[in-house]
C-alpha cells in the first residue's frame, strides 16, 4: 500500500482507480462495508482500489475552536484504513483552497485530472465542493460511474455514524462504541514525562495527551496498554480527565500498567480503555487519594481477569 500526499506524487500506476471517497473518522462498520464495496469493485474492473481522504477533517479546518473529537486522529486513521487493503491512499490537505474548490473544479481537477479516474465509490449522502454544491447526483449527471452505498444499520436499525460513535465514547460508553466501530476502539501517543505524582503515591504512570483524540468521559477505566516493540496487551488502571486533585491544564490519559516497572518514557503505546468503573473525583487528602488507587487497581484486576480480551 503506497500512501500520497500530493498529487504530483501519484504515479500513472495509481490512476484510474476505484475511488473510494470519505472523512472515515474512526472507520466504523458503515465506512467498512463501503471500502470492501470499492474493493470488489476494483477487482471486478481489474483496476487499483485507491481511497481519496482528508487531513485535518472538514469540521477541524470549519471550527477551529471546536473540542477535540477525532476517533481517529493522524497515522492512526490510516492503520485502520489499510486493513481494506487499498493499493493506495490519497490524503488531501484540507486547506483555504480546498474549502473554496467549486464541485466542477473538484471533479474535473482532482477526480479527473489528478487521479485519473471516474469511476467512485460514496455513501447515497455524499456532498463535495465549496458550500456542498456537489452531490451523488452531480457526478452521475457529469458521467462518473458512481456506486453509492445506503447507511448500514445495526440489527435494530441504528445506523454507524461517526458522530453516534464520538457520543458513545463522550459518556464512557466505550463498550458499545466498539461494537459500533467494529475494532476495539484505542488511543495511541508517545509517553511524555509528567510531574511524577503517580510515581510519588506509588502508582507510576505513562502519561498520554489527548489533543486531537475525543475525550471519554473523565474517570477511572479497566483497560489495556501495548507498548511499542510488545505483541501482548498488559493490564492497566486508567485515568482519563484533568486529576481534581491537582488541578492539571491538559486533559491525560494516565495509564497504570499492573504489574510492571519499565521505563518507557518517549515510546509509542496503544492504550484500550475498556470499562470506567466510577467518575473522576477530589479527595480530601492524598492519603485518601492513595487509598482510592488501591481500591480500584483490585477492582479492575478482578473485571481484567474475568474477562475475554480479543488483543486484534
Amino acid at each position: 500500500m503506497q500512501i500520497f500526499t500530493a498529487p504530483q506524487t501519484i504515479p500513472d500506476t495509481a490512476k484510474g482507480a476505484v475511488l473510494a471517497i470519505g472523512n472515515f473518522d474512526g472507520v466504523h462498520r458503515g465506512h467498512q462495508a463501503l471500502l470492501e464495496l470499492a474493493r470488489k469493485r476494483a477487482l471486478a474492473a481489474g483496476r487499483p482500489f485507491g481511497i481519496l481522504t482528508f487531513d485535518p477533517h472538514p469540521r477541524s479546518y470549519f471550527s477551529k475552536s471546536t473540542a477535540p473529537f477525532r476517533i481517529t486522529p493522524g497515522g492512526h486513521r490510516l492503520e485502520q484504513l489499510a486493513y481494506a487493503k487499498p493499493d493506495f491512499i490519497f490524503t488531501m490537505n484540507f486547506n483555504e483552497k480546498l474549502a473554496h474548490t467549486s464541485a466542477d473544479d473538484f471533479m474535473n481537477r482532482v477526480l479527473r485530472h489528478d487521479l485519473g479516474t471516474d469511476n467512485l465509490v460514496v455513501g447515497e449522502n455524499f456532498h463535495f465542493g465549496h458550500m456542498r454544491t456537489g452531490s451523488a447526483e452531480t457526478l452521475r449527471e457529469n458521467g462518473f460511474a458512481l456506486t453509492t452505498l445506503a447507511p448500514v444499520t445495526t440489527a435494530d436499525g441504528k445506523p454507524y455514524s461517526s458522530s453516534h460513535i464520538r457520543s458513545l465514547i463522550a459518556a464512557g460508553e466505550i463498550e458499545e462504541a466498539s461494537s459500533m466501530l467494529g475494532w476495539t476502539w484505542t488511543v495511541k501517543g508517545i509517553v511524555c514525562h509528567g510531574d511524577k505524582r503517580g510515581r510519588t503515591l506509588g502508582y507510576p504512570t505513562a502519561n498520554v495527551p489527548l489533543r486531537e483524540t475525543i475525550h471519554p468521559a473523565y474517570g477511572i477505566y479497566a483497560g489495556l496498554v501495548r507498548i511499542e516493540g510488545e505483541k501482548e496487551w498488559r493490564q492497566a488502571a486508567l485515568n482519563i480527565g484533568i486529576r481534581p486533585m491537582f488541578k492539571t491544564a491538559e486533559a491525560l490519559l494516565e495509564a497504570h500498567i499492573l504489574d510492571f516497572t519499565g521505563d518507557i518514557y518517549d515510546k509509542n503505546i496503544s492504550i484500550r480503555p475498556l470499562l470506567r468503573i466510577r467518575a473522576e473525583e477530589k479527595f480530601e487528602s492524598l492519603d485518601a487519594l492513595k487509598e482510592q488507587i488501591e481500591t480500584d487497581c483490585q477492582k479492575i484486576r478482578f473485571i481484567l481477569s474475568r474477562r475475554q480480551v480479543i488483543a486484534a
